[in-house]
């Protein structure tokens, strides 16, 4: 099939969407300035990064300084894709330059079956450089990232395989399944279509609770494909709610209704959305910590996951049928980024290298707590460009 042009916005980094949105929202004047202030602070933060430290792909920051993965090579395309976003907003040819050039450092992971983040790794880097250069290169990297990433399919328990568990799926893997949609949607492979619905599927019924609430992983049996049980390597505990997790179940699900229309897609997100501004509204502060049930967090926040939301639930607003429950959605998601875009979170001083604080990597092993991640940057800066095109 050839190579096809996206057309209209769709959620984040999904922009070749097929169903389309009930409103357009426009955000207030005062948080479209949240959103340029968000972009100026990222363009002098990346700036930095990538003249001070050349080719350096992070992950978080230690006491406010990027550091190298060691442990993990997941996030290596959130600085190619901001790098992106900041293109897009100036037009300038040294940013996509910068852009082109951060993204080619991960060019070959189009191939790595190993691991299922494909979506954060490629759609993020190589699927913008095609919808705004329309760079046959980045639609063919794509294409091969959403085949490799289906090639992780557990035929008999009907999911895509974590890189954490053998197994086993979770709940994060969702924000890379509409990748496989899409490709499929792209190269008009059915099978594709399917295994994205499979996976799908499976999430909303071993994962997502009936609160709208979400376990972190599911373990199956490897000969039957039987569910066996739910488990955690990031929240507080197996019946927890991990934040970044609920958040990214909330993105997944969008974008997927995005590209496949079918309401069952609508319905998790708005479970998981309601669930979200419940325990928000009840903690009293829209950016939640770690794990929504934990009742004495060590720490207050975790802003990777509010970030997330942020552009999710402006998104999902667009897509609701009822509009005071549109209307509330869309409330949420702007104040949740006008927080994240508070002194409190958004690092203005120059001695901080990210651009959001009070991140969590991974607080089960003390790893990148209350710092700045990759992640939580690339999203509240896709946040801020959405809510700028608004």
């Amino acid at each position: 099939m050839g190579v096809s042009h996206p057309e209209g916005r769709g959620p984040m980094f999904w922009k070749t969407t097929r169903t389309p949105v009930l409103r357009s929202l426009t955000a207030p004047e005062e948080v479209k300035a949240d959103a340029r202030a968000a972009f100026e602070i990222a363009a002098e933060k990346l700036e930095a990064l990538t003249t001070g430290h050349p080719d350096l792909l992070v992950l978080s920051t230690e006491g406010g300084k990027w550091v190298e993965a060691t442990w993990t090579d997941w996030s290596q395309g959130f600085l190619g894709g901001q790098l992106w976003l900041v293109f897009e907003q100036t037009g300038e040819e040294r940013w996509q330059e910068l852009a082109r050039h951060y993204s080619n450092l991960v060019y070959d992971r189009q191939w790595d079956d190993r691991t299922h983040n494909l979506g954060l790794l490629i759609a993020t880097t190589h699927k913008q450089a095609w919808e705004l250069t329309s760079d046959a290169a980045g639609w063919r990297a794509s294409i091969q990232a959403g085949r490799s990433l289906a090639s992780r399919f557990d035929r008999t328990g009907r999911f895509l395989v974590t890189d954490d568990r053998p197994s086993a799926t979770a709940i994060n893997v969702m924000v890379n399944t509409p990748l496989v949609m899409w490709t499929g949607l792209e190269t008009s492979d059915s099978e594709l279509i399917d295994i994205a619905r499979q996976h799908s599927a499976t999430t909303r019924r071993f994962l997502v609770r009936g609160d709208g609430s979400t376990a972190h992983t599911a373990d199956f049996d490897h000969l039957t494909g039987e569910y066996l049980r739910a488990a955690t390597a990031r929240g507080w505990r197996s019946d927890g709610t991990w934040s970044r997790g609920l958040a990214l179940s909330i993105y997944g699900f969008t974008s997927l209704y995005a590209l496949d229309a079918n309401p069952d897609w609508l319905e998790v997100a708005c479970l998981n959305a309601r669930h979200w501004m419940r325990e928000t509204t009840r903690r009293g502060d829209l950016v939640p910590p770690n794990d929504l049930a934990e009742p004495t967090p060590s720490q207050p926040w975790d802003s990777s996951s509010a970030a997330v939301v942020a552009g999710a639930l402006f998104h999902l607003a667009q897509y609701l049928p009822d509009e005071d429950e549109a209307r509330r959605v869309n409330e949420h998601a702007l104040a949740t980024f006008q927080r994240l875009a508070s002194p409190e979170f958004l690092a203005r001083q120059a001695g901080w290298e990210g651009v959001l604080k009070h991140a969590v990597l991974n607080e089960r092993i003390g790893l990148g707590v209350d710092e700045s991640m990759a992640l939580a940057d690339y999203f509240f800066l896709e946040a801020a460009r959405d809510i700028l095109a608004s």
